[in-house]
């Protein structure tokens, strides 16, 4: 083969390598493209050889041409010299020889690929469709080579599994995919086409991946900061999901302990321009209200009672919980870097120190109904946050209790008369469907008799009125169920509205009533101060307790 087929199986060659994951720089398609013309060396007449006049003439004089070169021995022996350039550059070249011996087997001489033993192989078996040097077949097979070539490049450009991927381009895919960049410190970004199954919006774009949610899917970001979970039978419905890698960018992944602590001592941790987002569940001291997040989106805070539980929430999400206490708890935080800065993430994320004061706190309660309001006894280890007292009793929440318990029937009641309206609509819409279907064939042949003379025109018209008056029924009846549907749902919607709003005033109701320890730490005193009609005055001395001391590095 000529040297101008070689360089297009190489051109073929090196697309292919490149999307089965060859690292392919300046020096790979260098040692793949001399790799290529190498086994040429044998000869002064072509290829290689031309340059290396002398070498080439003493291997032709003392082997002959296509011997010693064109086996497999020498290809990996050639390849094992440039082991000292890195293994993809020896790959290279082992992979640019191969190329050269391959195509070789297509000429009517073919190739001693186990040489030194002298047996022949061919690509071909048969001898009239083998291609001769120089012939307009070779012409066509460099052509097609080289071609093949420029098609692949572009698609191996992120590897024929990314491309393979791409073309399925489902969720799953698209979690192999962020898995992989993400690992090689890229971001990642979904070109996505689905809708939203909350808020039936269709959705299309560029959205950038923040997390994995197992292999089912991923969880998306668009330009607005809200967070979007795109799986199979998810929030958001994808019909195809492309994965693309972005820019590198430094990103650092650690666990935290935040017990002890406020939460807005984590928040002030993160760097300046960095990326972060939280994940965990943590203890608070007393619960905080949470703002619902947008209609359609993922929820990244929630809260229950006193767990705050992150999923992927911004440092923005936060805000509201700053003066927070931690009881317990700990985060997995991921930083974000800028674009292209390398290394700038390493050792930045540190917590201040907990602060170290023991000191005697003096919680004073003013007009307790009795002594049984106090929950703790001197000796008693308290949290923060912990309950101390209650000024009314556990019965002042019975009427909050039986009221949410009434509404409660009510909401099941109104569901169930939703249910059972949407049956017999389904019952009487069906068995006015059955009639109308049944008419239609009685229909057809009563215009086939009359068209014939067969049957008077009056009998047709009886039958097409009564299939009129059956729609007509069909019609109102549809009409009818959607507008009591819509006001049996309204009445349920009020009702479970109403629950929930109880529930809410109820955790008002205890939380107002309930004084809670301001610091952590043993409960030295309960003494009654003063004692009167209006009630109980008590003071709770509680000594708070000192964290030990990380150790200090010497060194």
């Amino acid at each position: 083969m000529q040297a101008a087929t070689h360089l297009a199986g190489a051109a073929l060659t090196l697309a292919v390598a490149r999307g089965f994951g060859l690292p392919v720089g300046p020096f790979e398609a260098g040692a793949l493209l001399l790799g290529s013309l190498l086994p040429d060396i044998d000869t002064t007449t072509a290829g290689a050889g031309r340059y290396v006049r002398p070498l080439a003439a003493w291997i032709e004089t003392r082997f002959g041409h296509r011997t010693v070169t064109h086996g497999l021995l020498f290809a990996v022996g050639a390849s094992a010299l440039l082991l000292p350039l890195g293994v993809p550059v020896a790959l290279a070249l082992l992979y640019g020889v191969l190329s050269h011996l391959l195509l070789d087997t297509m000429n009517v001489n073919g190739v001693p690929l186990l040489w030194p033993y002298r047996l022949q192989f061919w690509f071909l078996p048969n001898r009239s469709s083998r291609i001769r040097y120089g012939s307009p077949q070779e012409t066509t097979l460099a052509v097609a080579l080289a071609l093949s070539g420029a098609l692949l490049w572009p698609v191996g450009a992120d590897g024929f599994g990314a491309a393979a991927r791409r073309v399925v381009a489902t969720p799953e895919t698209a979690v192999t995919d962020y898995t992989r960049w993400r690992d090689e410190g890229r971001a990642v970004y979904v070109v996505l086409d689905g809708f939203n199954s909350q808020t039936q919006e269709k959705i299309a774009g560029r959205f950038r991946v923040i997390e994995a949610l197992g292999r089912a899917g991923v969880l998306i970001e668009d330009d607005a900061g809200n967070a979007l979970q795109v799986s199979r039978d998810g929030q958001v419905v994808a019909y195809r999901v492309r994965a693309y890698p972005g820019e590198f960018r430094p990103a650092l992944d650690t666990r935290i302990s935040v017990g002890g602590r406020l939460l807005g001592d984590v928040l002030s941790a993160v760097p300046a321009g960095a990326r972060a987002y939280f994940t965990g569940e943590l203890e608070l001291s007393a619960p905080v209200l949470v703002p619902p997040a947008p209609a359609g989106t993922f929820t990244r805070v929630k809260m229950e009672f006193s767990r705050l539980m992150l999923h992927s929430a911004r440092p923005a999400d936060l805000v509201a919980f700053s003066s927070a206490y931690v009881v317990a708890g700990s985060l997995v935080v991921r930083l974000e870097g800028q674009a292209g800065q390398p290394g700038t993430l390493a050792g930045s994320f540190h917590l201040p120190p907990v602060p170290a004061q023991a000191q005697a706190r003096t919680v004073t309660l003013s007009g307790l109904p009795s002594l049984a309001g106090v929950l703790v006894e001197q000796g008693a280890k308290v949290l923060e946050g912990q309950p101390l007292a209650r000024y009314v009793g556990a019965e002042g929440l019975a009427e909050l209790d039986a009221q949410a318990q009434q509404k409660r029937a009510a909401l099941a009641q109104a569901r169930a008369q939703v249910e059972q309206a949407r049956r017999a609509y389904q019952r009487q819409r069906d068995a006015l469907s059955a009639q109308l279907a049944a008419l239609r064939p009685e229909l057809e042949r009563l215009r086939f008799l009359v068209s014939k003379d067969a049957e008077p025109r009056a009998t047709l018209d009886e039958a097409q009125a009564r299939a009129r008056a059956l729609e007509s029924k069909l019609t109102d009846l549809s009409v009818s169920h959607a507008a009591q549907a819509a006001d049996a749902q309204a009445r349920a919607d009020a009702l479970a509205l109403d629950v929930q709003h109880l529930a809410q005033r109820r955790k008002r109701t205890e939380t107002a009533q309930v004084v809670r320890s301001p610091v952590a730490g043993r409960v030295a005193e309960v003494r009654v101060k003063d004692a009167t009609q209006a009630g109980v005055s008590v003071e709770i001395v509680i000594i708070s307790e000192v964290p030990e001391e990380p150790p200090h590095d010497q060194s």
